[in-house]
């Protein structure tokens, strides 16, 4: 195996910023996505430069790159989002060390899963302009920051994860989308008081705990499918109807909630 350290510089750097992606080929793409980070050769490329043979990445019967699959890869640097090819629909590269700020503004359309969970991301991101197509989005256990705005994720969303971050602030859960089964904003600074009466009704998993929370919480209009309600190591104060849910494992350690 070599343990020789490459740079993927195939190409001069390039800012495509919001120019039209379309005229550029898969192979120049993920070498501008792959130009500031670092792996060793036989972990991602192996012996071809050649994207469709490179390890973890699928392409689809006209070539074009569908996914990119490099979870614990050694890989450091920086995500480097934007550079991603247009018909790419699933990228997960969690338990790496990539670090810097993310871009989540200008993502293919057709992408329905991104995971960069157990990283080094840093800094704010926004939410508003997700592919509308997406169901799933794992940020967690990063050094994300700033304020969570949820009223505007997709209308296809299943499963949000940004658990272990720094986010702080307000959140509002008043507007989520309609599909949503898992949310997960639990170890993070988020602070405020919560209104849990119009969650989606397929939720089944709402993990808040080890958060700020706090005040007077209605839980009497949860959805009926709910599974599991963590509200632990928070200042949140209310009773929740265990008759009501039966179904439903509460977690409320250190917290003000109660079973009724």
């Amino acid at each position: 195996m070599h343990s020789q350290i490459i740079h993927f510089l195939a190409i001069d750097s390039l800012n495509l910023g919001k120019a039209d992606k379309a005229s550029f080929s898969d192979q120049t793409l993920m070498e501008l996505f792959t130009e500031p980070m670092s792996c060793t050769q036989t972990a991602l490329v192996g012996s071809s430069l050649v994207v469709r043979d490179w390890r973890g990445v699928d392409v689809n019967s006209d070539g074009d790159v569908i996914s990119i699959l490099w979870t614990d890869f050694g890989i450091s640097g920086a995500l480097k989002l934007e550079y991603l090819p247009l018909h790419v629909e699933i990228v997960d590269v969690d338990s790496n060390y990539l670090a810097g700020t993310i871009d989540l503004s200008d993502l293919p359309l057709p992408l329905k899963a991104l995971n960069a969970s157990k990283n080094r991301l840093i800094g704010t991101i926004l939410l508003c302009e997700l592919p509308c197509g997406l169901e799933l989005l794992d940020l967690s256990e990063n050094a994300l920051s700033g304020m969570l705005h949820l009223e505007e994720l997709p209308t296809s969303l299943k499963d949000l994860y940004l658990s272990n971050n720094n986010f702080s602030g307000d959140v509002s859960l008043v507007r989520l989308p309609e599909t949503l089964e898992t949310l997960d904003v639990s170890h993070n600074s988020l602070s405020g008081s919560l209104d849990l009466t119009k969650l989606p009704s397929v939720l089944t998993a709402l993990f808040l705990f080890s958060n700020n929370f706090e005040g007077e919480t209605d839980f009497d209009q949860l959805p009926t499918g709910i599974q599991v309600l963590d509200v632990s190591n928070t200042l949140l104060v209310g009773t929740v109807n265990i008759r009501k849910y039966s179904q439903t494992y509460v977690v409320r350690n250190k917290s003000g909630v109660y079973i009724a």
